[in-house]
C-alpha cells in the first residue's frame, strides 16, 4: 500500500470520524445541563476518544508490548463508537416518528390554538429529559455488550461442518475433507497462542487439505515471524494452501509469500495444484489412471490488481485443466461469483466479511454481499462457503457472530442443500 493510498484512506476515515464526533456531541454532550467549562472538557475528551482508533494505522510496521496495548485500547474505543452509533440513530428515528405522530394527532385534534404552545413546550422539555436518560442507558448497555463481546473473541472458534455434494466428483475423492480458516489477523491483538490453538483444532479434524483464505496477518514479517510460526505444525494429507487477502498487501505481500513458503504453506496466485489419487480402475492401455481434484487460487479482488502486481484472474488459474475435473477456487472476497461460476468452478471458499463480526453490523454486510456468511448454492451449480473469520479485525469483540473453523466434506451426489452441522 503506497503512501498516497494510505493518506487517502486515512483522510476518508478522518471525515467519517468527524461525522461521528459531531453526532455524539449534538446528541450526548450538548443535551447535558452542565457548565461551559465542563462541556468543553467533555468535548475534548470525546474528540480524543473518537479519533484514537486512527493512530494505529500509522504504526502498522512497528510492534512491542506497549504499542500492542495501545492498539487494543484504541480498537476497543472504536468498537464502542461503532456499536453505539447505529443504536443511537435507531433511537433518534423512533423518537422522530413518535413526535411526528403526536404533531399530526394534535393538528387534527380539538385542542384550541391557545393550548398548543404550552403543550409543545412541555413536549420539548420531556423529550430533552428522555434523551439524556436514554443516553445513559444506551452507553451502559453498549459498554456491557462490548465487555461480553470481548470475552467471546478469546474462545476457540466454532466448528461449522458442511457436506458438499458434487455430481461428477470422482469416487476416489468421496469423503475428501477440507479444513478452511480465514481472516485470523495475526497482529497487535492476536498472537501466537491463539494461532497455536487454531492449529491444534484443525489438526484434530484430520483434514485431507487446509485452505487459508486470506487476511492472515496485520503487520510485517519482521514483527510477526514468531507469532506466525505455529502454521508449520498444520497437519493434512495434501498440505496447506494460501491466497492473499487485502490485508497482506498492507503488510508486505512479497515477504509474506516467501515466509509462508518457508513454513510449508503454498500460495496460489492465479494458479492451481492438482491433487491426484489412484483410480479404482487402475489399468488403461497398460498405464496407471489417476483421479484429479483441482485446487485453484486468486489474489484479493481489490488490493491484488491495485498493487499492480497481482491481477484477479480466476480463468487463468485453471488454464489447461480438463473441463470435467472438479475445480475448487480459493478467493478471499465472496464477490464476482457469476464470473467464477461461468469459469466452471464447483466450489468457492471465501472469507473477508467476518459475517459482520458483531451486532448490528452483521445485518449491514448482508446489504453488501450476496452471501455474507455460511454455505450456499449459487445458480444451482456452484457451492460457496463464506467463513465468518477465524480471528477478528479491529475491535476485539464478537457479538452474535462466532469466529469460525470450517470443515467441508466432498461427496459424490446431486447438488441439493447439503447437511450443515454446527459444533461448539
Amino acid at each position: 500500500m503506497n503512501i498516497m493510498s494510505i493518506i487517502f484512506f486515512v483522510s476518508i476515515i478522518a471525515v467519517i470520524y468527524f461525522l461521528f464526533y459531531y453526532y455524539f456531541y449534538r446528541r450526548y454532550i450538548k443535551k447535558l445541563d452542565v457548565s461551559l467549562k465542563a462541556r468543553r472538557l467533555l468535548s475534548v475528551s470525546l474528540f480524543c476518544f473518537i479519533y484514537l482508533p486512527i493512530l494505529p494505522f500509522f504504526f502498522m510496521t512497528h510492534s512491542g508490548p506497549l504499542l500492542d496495548t495501545f492498539v487494543w485500547v484504541a480498537y476497543t474505543a472504536l468498537g464502542f463508537v461503532i456499536i453505539l452509533f447505529p443504536v443511537s440513530v435507531a433511537r433518534d428515528a423512533a423518537i422522530g416518528i413518535y413526535s411526528l405522530i403526536k404533531k399530526l394527532n394534535r393538528r387534527f385534534s380539538n385542542n384550541t390554538m391557545e393550548d398548543k404552545p404550552d403543550v409543545v413546550s412541555e413536549d420539548a422539555i420531556s423529550r430533552r429529559q428522555f434523551l439524556v436518560k436514554s443516553n445513559y442507558v444506551l452507553m451502559g448497555v453498549m459498554a456491557l455488550s462490548e465487555v461480553y463481546g470481548n470475552t467471546q473473541v478469546n474462545k476457540p472458534p466454532t466448528l461449522f461442518s458442511h457436506i458438499v455434494p458434487i455430481p461428477h466428483l470422482p469416487t476416489e475423492f468421496d469423503g475428501f475433507k477440507i479444513a478452511q480458516i480465514s481472516d485470523i489477523h495475526i497482529g497487535p491483538t492476536i498472537k501466537r497462542d491463539y494461532l497455536a490453538q487454531v492449529v491444534a483444532q484443525v489438526n484434530e479434524l484430520k483434514p485431507d487439505m487446509v485452505a487459508i483464505t486470506g487476511d492472515l496477518v496485520d503487520g510485517t514479517v519482521a514483527n510477526l515471524k514468531s507469532d506466525i510460526a505455529p502454521l508449520q505444525e498444520l497437519q493434512s494429507t495434501y498440505g496447506t494452501y494460501f491466497i492473499t487477502g487485502n490485508h497482506e498487501y498492507y503488510s508486505g505481500v512479497s515477504e509474506w509469500i516467501e515466509e509462508l513458503s518457508r513454513l510449508g504453506v503454498k500460495t496460489l496466485m492465479n494458479s492451481h495444484d492438482v491433487i491426484r489419487r489412484p483410480a479404482i480402475t487402475i489399468k488403461k492401455q497398460g498405464r496407471k489412471k489417476w483421479a484429479n481434484l483441482v485446487i485453484a487460487g486468486v489474489p484479493d479482488i481489490g488490493e491484488g490488481p491495485r498493487s499492480g502486481k497481482h491481477p484477479y484472474e480466476p480463468e487463468t488459474a485453471i488454464e489447461g485443466v480438463p473441463e470435467n475435473d472438479v475445480k475448487i477456487l480459493l478467493a478471499h472476497q465472496p464477490r464476482d461469483l457469476e464470473r467464477t461460476w461461468k469459469a466452471g468452478y464447483d466450489l468457492q471458499l471465501s472469507g473477508h466479511t467476518h459475517g459482520g463480526q458483531f451486532f448490528p453490523w452483521n445485518f449491514a454486510v448482508k446489504l453488501i454481499y450476496t452471501y455474507s456468511k455460511g454455505f450456499h448454492l449459487y445458480q444451482n451449480k456452484m457451492w460457496v462457503n463464506v467463513n465468518r473469520g477465524t480471528g477478528y479485525w479491529g475491535p476485539p469483540m464478537r457479538l452474535g457472530v462466532p469466529s469460525e473453523v470450517t470443515l467441508l466434506t466432498l461427496t459424490r451426489g446431486p447438488r441439493v442443500t447439503g447437511q450443515v452441522n454446527r459444533k461448539g
